[in-house]
């Protein structure tokens, strides 16, 4: 699965997808995601080891 990580242009947060709820810092939407799972059907539990850059998407 891959979901990108956005950067709103107004308020400068980070969103998850399209529909996370905005995060002031990666490392608190990492946080926040490694404590709660995503709301995707099918989806296991999983953790970021990597990031991936946006020009290899």
């Amino acid at each position: 699965m891959h979901m990108r990580i956005q950067r709103d242009v107004d308020t400068g947060q980070f969103i998850l997808g399209q529909f996370s709820r905005p995060f002031p810092t990666i490392p608190d939407m990492i946080r926040h995601f490694c404590l709660n799972r995503l709301p995707v059907r099918g989806a296991e539990h999983m953790c970021l080891l990597e990031p991936v850059i946006a020009q290899i998407l």
